[in-house]
């Protein structure tokens, strides 16, 4: 449940904001603009719904308040031009306080992880998370701190992804469709071949690359072919810690990633896809928020000719701890088991396998990332949890 607000101690109003100290010590600063703006009056409407009535080029761009008045409930406030109310609930104005300190207490902190995990991989029961709100709610906050999870007892028919898909949003429909990963003849998805993977991260030619990545186990090889996975936010961390030049080359300067599908696809119809984008992407403060790596993707580099060679020398670096055994898991899927992973975080691949009198089949689809993003928001809000407005993540 959400604890409720601290009360006001103490407010004063300036030329530009209002101060208020709380019975906690907290202190906030609430600027005028801001606090017009954002006013959720049945007049003025609110974000949440879209349909607001109140326009930026409409406010003074230095709103005067003419009455201030504050209690236990909140603050109201008269403004000066037109006379309009505004009020603020406490529970409001200290959840979204800008604070330095409320701002990063809002960041969400993921949790690192590397081989240590093996024997502790997160695991959940299918209907169990379909039936209670409370486990459903583990099941995304897990993928959201770890970047992955182990799902057991799915059906192993088409609907059975499908349904674990739906535990995190919408399936994204892209023109792989709900792919059946097995052993073809006519290859053209290194996916379908026995071959061992390298850790890596799927559609890296998309402009906007998939997201939640499920993997469903209908009949697995009858040797090898284990998923692997690699935690990408621990790789880029200590590229950062040992090749900083490396790490500001590859978060700055952007790879050309393509691939060619030449029908190979739903609809039959050939594309050529391609995205420019860093290899990491980081937010405003330099945190990571999301990387993109598969080296089977990367085009001839568009860069400088003095980049080349440094360029060259980075990846090199991020490709040596990112394939390093000692930062990878390994999971031996089962019929019936599936992996939810972040494909905009954690990279995944598989050991090697022969055919043999059982040939192995595998299903996968996609959740795009603000789709997961709103499941679990409103998961938390549905529980009435003070953690839906924390700043996620948004990959690349």
């Amino acid at each position: 449940m959400t604890a409720p607000a601290p009360a006001i101690q103490a407010i004063e109003k300036t030329d530009s904001a209002i101060n208020v100290l709380w019975t906690d010590g907290h202190r906030s600063q609430y600027h005028h603009i801001w606090l017009r703006h954002q006013c959720e009056c049945r007049e003025c409407g609110t974000p949440m719904d879209g349909l607001r009535n109140v326009w930026i080029l409409d406010i003074p761009e230095k709103p005067e308040i003419d009455e201030l008045t504050s209690g236990p409930d909140g603050v109201r406030i008269t403004w000066a031009d037109d006379h309009h109310q505004s009020v603020y609930t406490t529970q409001w104005l200290r959840k979204h306080c800008y604070s330095p300190q409320s701002r990063a207490a809002r960041r969400h902190e993921v949790t690192y992880w590397d081989t240590r995990i093996q024997h502790d991989i997160p695991v959940f029961e299918f209907s169990a998370a379909q039936q209670s709100a409370e486990i459903h709610l583990r099941v995304l906050e897990t993928v959201r701190d770890y970047g992955f999870c182990q799902l057991e007892n799915l059906d192993t028919r088409l609907q059975g992804i499908q349904n674990a898909a739906h535990l995190f949003g919408p399936v994204r429909v892209t023109h792989f469709g709900i792919s059946e990963i097995t052993e073809k003849s006519a290859q053209y998805n290194v996916g379908d071949s026995g071959r061992a993977l390298h850790p890596h991260m799927d559609e890296t030619y998309r402009i906007s690359s998939v997201g939640i990545t499920v993997l469903q186990m209908v009949t697995p090889s009858e040797s090898g072919g284990h998923s692997t996975l690699v935690d990408g936010f621990n790789a880029v961390r200590r590229l950062r810690d040992t090749s900083p030049d490396a790490f500001d080359l590859l978060s700055t300067v952007p790879v050309t990633f393509c691939r060619h599908h030449a029908g190979e696809s739903l609809d039959g119809k050939r594309r050529m896809l391609v995205s420019r984008t860093p290899m990491i992407r980081l937010d405003e403060n330099g945190e990571v928020m999301g990387v993109r790596i598969n080296e089977r993707h990367i085009s001839p580099l568009d860069v400088e000719g003095s980049l080349v060679e440094p360029f060259y020398r980075a990846i090199r670096d991020l490709l040596k701890i990112t394939y390093d055994p000692a930062l990878r898991i390994e999971i031996p899927l089962q019929a019936g088991q599936g992996l939810v992973f972040d494909n905009q975080r954690v990279l995944h691949g598989r050991t090697a396998f022969v055919r043999g009198k059982r040939p192995r089949h595998a299903r996968t689809c996609t959740v795009n990332t603000e789709e997961f993003h709103s499941t679990l928001r409103l998961r938390q809000m549905d529980l009435d949890l003070p953690e839906s407005n924390q700043t996620l993540y948004p990959g690349m």
